[in-house]
């Protein structure tokens, strides 16, 4: 809810993520631990959205998470089995 509230105005494909630079900061380095952790487990991290904010946090990663996969869950097969490793949750007081 936090990242969809940070969506600036604008196109869906033009949207910007309006995070306190602190919380985007905090929440890359939970994102970059959890991505190293199930990487050690043999997996393949990617990161499963809604598909508001896909485009947002793929620009958000992207600079120092680069090869890391964001999907909207509706860009994923129905038949297709997920299995979640990690949930990333920040709140503004953190």
């Amino acid at each position: 809810q936090l990242m969809l509230n940070a969506l600036q105005s604008g196109s869906d494909r033009m949207a910007m993520m309006a995070l306190e630079p602190g919380l985007a900061h905090r929440m890359l380095q939970q994102l970059g631990h959890e991505i190293q952790r199930v990487t050690e487990a043999g997996h393949l991290p990617i990161i499963l959205c809604s598909g508001r904010i896909r485009l947002p946090l793929k620009r958000l990663t992207e600079r120092s998470m680069p090869n890391l996969v964001v999907l909207a869950y509706t860009e994923v097969p129905s038949d297709f089995k997920v299995h979640c490793e990690a949930n990333i949750s920040l709140s503004s007081e953190e």
